[in-house]
């Protein structure tokens, strides 16, 4: 399975223009390590974001490289990261700490592999061979994605903290025309 990930780049890279692989990086690149180190406090965007880059990148390496299917993909991408995220919301609850852990790992999972695909493709420009390295150096590289998962999970659930609320307590508020005791002893209680 990683021999065919890595062909599906070198593939993509020889169809590429020079500027068209050099701007997929930078992107790919800056959009991943954005999600990868803030994706929780960001949620819907980041969910949204990294929707429509796999469902972008999926169509163009495995179905085709027609624009208008590629925006309509990117479209339904950002569709379905955002009805992933909601359906999370209210089956979890949003301030609930199994939904900080399921987004803040879903978006360490995808921005560790935006930021080593857009590294490989500028590296790939550069004219260095970094599918060959990584063919070569399989577990190494699978090590660095599962370090780059937990410390980007870790890292989110530590600083960028959603709010969340005990399930059982909740504040009992009065109607406007409730009147609560006087605690104080004055000659007018009497």
């Amino acid at each position: 399975m990683f021999n065919a990930f890595t062909n599906y780049i070198e593939f993509a890279t020889e169809n590429l223009s020079q500027y068209a692989t050099l701007s997929t990086a930078i992107v790919c690149t800056s959009t991943g390590l954005i999600t990868w180190l803030a994706g929780l406090s960001l949620a819907r965007l980041t969910t949204a974001a990294v929707g429509g880059f796999v469902a972008c990148f999926v169509t163009y390496l495995f179905f085709t490289q027609n624009i208008e299917l590629l925006a309509l993909a990117t479209v339904t991408g950002v569709a379905l990261g955002l009805v992933i995220e909601v359906l999370l919301s209210y089956s979890l609850g949003c301030t609930t700490f199994g939904y900080n852990l399921s987004i803040a790992f879903m978006t360490a999972l995808s921005g560790s592999a935006l930021v080593l695909t857009g590294i490989t493709l500028l590296l790939f420009l550069k004219g260095s061979e970094p599918l060959k390295h990584i063919n070569m150096n399989r577990k190494f590289y699978t090590t660095v994605l599962f370090a780059m998962i937990v410390f980007g999970t870790f890292e989110q659930l530590i600083f960028c903290k959603r709010k969340t609320t005990p399930v059982g307590r909740k504040k009992h508020t009065r109607s406007a025309t409730e009147v609560e005791a006087s605690q104080k002893s004055s000659w007018r209680n009497k």
